[in-house]
């Protein structure tokens, strides 16, 4: 009977707009100030997630360098970047690290500080003195909102600073977004439209919020399963 009420209890939150059921709990909705830890949200929109990061990769060619975030769907762009194609990864995520660390063609550079258990990653003044000495050819970022006249939003203070930085070291910067983030504001301002290559997003995001940012002069790629 417990295991009924508990299971009633969270439809009747998820319902409400508390939370929202994922395989194995369930996860806070996203509020303004919440900074939800990474285990939570690699278990959302996982199918969406995994779309998201095939798309990214595929637009990362032989001997580049690049930034990876803290983010979650970052997680799947590590996992999903080729062997062998002699990359360099600039990343601050432990998570990074561990699904990059003993793949072939691989140069990891690991940027250190304090680390934050919720994000599995450093961040910290000191991390960003690391990470202003490189440059990379793309940034890839994850983010909590993506609106077309806020831009590019988290909820995290240190995250967006890491996050700007990387946009300004990078040639060109690409956020992944699964729809559920489209047209959302979160409590920090990140990046304008204007400092954002392309936006890599799922096949449910709404065809007049994409328009929306195609007409900022932001490409919207579209993921399919």
């Amino acid at each position: 009977m417990a295991a009924i009420t508990v299971r009633r209890d969270l439809v009747w939150l998820e319902k409400a707009g508390h939370l929202k059921r994922v395989h194995g709990g369930a996860i806070p909705c996203d509020s303004p100030l919440a900074v939800t830890h990474v285990n939570s949200r690699l278990r959302a929109a996982t199918d969406e997630k995994r779309a998201i990061a095939r798309a990214a990769a595929s637009l990362v060619r032989p001997g580049e360098h690049l930034f990876l975030d803290a983010g979650s769907t970052c997680r799947f762009l590590a996992e999903a970047l080729p062997d062998n194609h002699d990359l360099t990864v600039i990343t601050h995520s432990l998570d990074n690290v561990s699904a990059l660390a003993h793949r072939p063609g691989f140069h990891l550079i690991v940027l250190g500080g304090e680390f934050d258990p919720r994000l599995n990653a450093f961040i910290s003044p000191m991390t960003e003195t690391a990470l202003s000495a490189f440059h990379a050819n793309k940034s890839f970022l994850g983010a909590i909102g993506v609106d077309a006249r806020g831009g590019v939003s988290s909820n995290s203070l240190s995250e967006e600073r890491i996050k700007a930085l990387m946009a300004r070291q990078a040639k060109s910067t690409i956020v992944l977004a699964d729809s559920s983030k489209l047209g959302k504001v979160a409590f920090r301002a990140v990046l304008p439209l204007s400092k954002v290559s392309c936006v890599i997003t799922d096949a449910g995001a709404p065809a007049a919020f994409c328009a929306a940012l195609r007409r900022k002069g932001v490409k919207v790629v579209k993921a399919g399963r």
